[in-house]
């Protein structure tokens, strides 16, 4: 996934008025990148067989679940599973980006390279014991890619790797631009592929609402709980999502339909249930402040009895409460002599 790099929250000056904790348009941009990575990266591992399916031609072709974690990577592992069909078996290696990169090509043969490198390694535990070591596994790269020019075009691309003084090293792999697809062509695909058609070429609201309500009863007439709440997580992953479309205002539109959804989903209720952690957590720190700060103003107001104001004044500025109790009873005792 396309990541930006955020800078931060930084204090500022504007109209005059220091500005605390207001991010930057591009520090906002960067969260909103690193969000939807993390989401869909999240939801393709929960859904790797709906991801899958609508990539592979044969129906009856076998999905299984690779970790796809590679040796000497320090990248985070793309979306990678091993493919069964009647013809044909290869790792299927997919990567969501934000937008196409220069170095979109190099990224995706670097990946690949090492998937076909760690051989059985990358294999599921199922699977490893039937293949013979050392067999060669092909790999197929596939890039989603959620924005871009309207004059772009899905299809086959290729990258050359040359390194001196070695022959050049030609390595293809598919781009499909789904800001280019219809609300349609998603919806032929299995569900996993619905979370991407607030970005479709042909949605308005009045098309997408539709869709939704399809979404919807697909989810409530599933009868496999585990496939439930796997599905359930479309809805919240499809807000996410929709931050990345023209109009500002599709993220609310979109979890206005979904409310009933997103309120019952398993990742909402994990993140309410941390914020009521937290902000119990906190409520306890601010508690304890606030009895250190009590405890203080008392030591305090004691000192002023018995001590001159001037003494007082430089013992104000000792936090700690201990400290500011030997320091009173060290200057009531020098004064007292």
């Amino acid at each position: 996934m396309t990541r930006l790099r955020s800078t931060g929250q930084r204090s500022r000056y504007a109209g005059g008025r220091l500005l605390r904790g207001i991010p930057r348009p591009e520090e906002r941009k960067g969260k909103v990148v690193r969000e939807t990575d993390i989401t869909l990266r999240a939801l393709a591992g929960r859904l790797v067989d709906e991801l899958a399916k609508g990539l592979v031609i044969d129906e009856d072709a076998k999905v299984y679940r690779s970790s796809g974690s590679l040796p000497a990577s320090s990248r985070d592992s793309d979306h990678v599973c091993y493919v069964l069909e009647t013809l044909a078996r290869y790792f299927l290696h997919v990567e969501i980006q934000l937008r196409l990169e220069s170095d979109t090509g190099f990224r995706v043969f670097e990946y690949a390279a090492r998937l076909h490198a760690s051989g059985s390694h990358a294999l599921p535990d199922d699977v490893r014991g039937t293949m013979k070591k050392g067999t060669p596994i092909p790999v197929r790269s596939v890039v989603f890619v959620l924005t871009g020019p309207k004059d772009g075009e899905s299809g086959m691309r290729r990258y050359c790797w040359t390194h001196p003084p070695s022959d050049s090293v030609f390595f293809e792999y598919e781009v499909r631009l789904l800001y280019k697809m219809t609300m349609a062509e998603m919806m032929e695909l299995p569900c996993f592929h619905w979370v991407f058609l607030p970005l479709a070429a042909d949605m308005t609201r009045e098309t997408l609402v539709p869709h939704l309500r399809t979404l919807q009863n697909t989810i409530k007439a599933e009868s496999d709980p585990e496939r439930k709440r796997r599905l359930a997580d479309i809805p919240t992953a499809m807000t996410v999502v929709a931050q990345h479309h023209g109009d500002p205002t599709l993220e609310a539109f979109v979890t206005h339909i979904f409310r009933e959804e997103i309120m019952t989903c398993e990742w909402y209720q994990n993140a309410l249930s941390l914020g009521e952690q937290r902000g119990i957590d906190k409520g306890i720190e601010k508690g304890i402040e606030k009895g250190i700060e009590k405890g203080r103003q008392a030591l305090l107001n004691t000192a002023r009895l018995i001590l001159p104001p001037e003494v007082v004044a430089a013992l104000a500025f000792i936090a700690d409460i201990e400290a500011l109790e030997a320091a009173i009873a060290a200057a009531h005792k020098a004064h007292a002599q």
